[in-house]
């Protein structure tokens, strides 16, 4: 029970990582189209 634990403690680490990791490429590249488009 307690590997089961750690593994979703790891899983959620993971999808934490992933997300913000979108939110970060996702904001540089509003900041870099509207470099673009002023």
């Amino acid at each position: 029970m307690a590997h089961l634990q750690h593994l979703k403690f790891f899983l959620t680490l993971m999808l934490k990582k992933m997300f913000l990791d979108n939110v970060v490429e996702l904001f540089l590249i509003v900041v870099f189209v509207a470099g673009i488009y002023r």
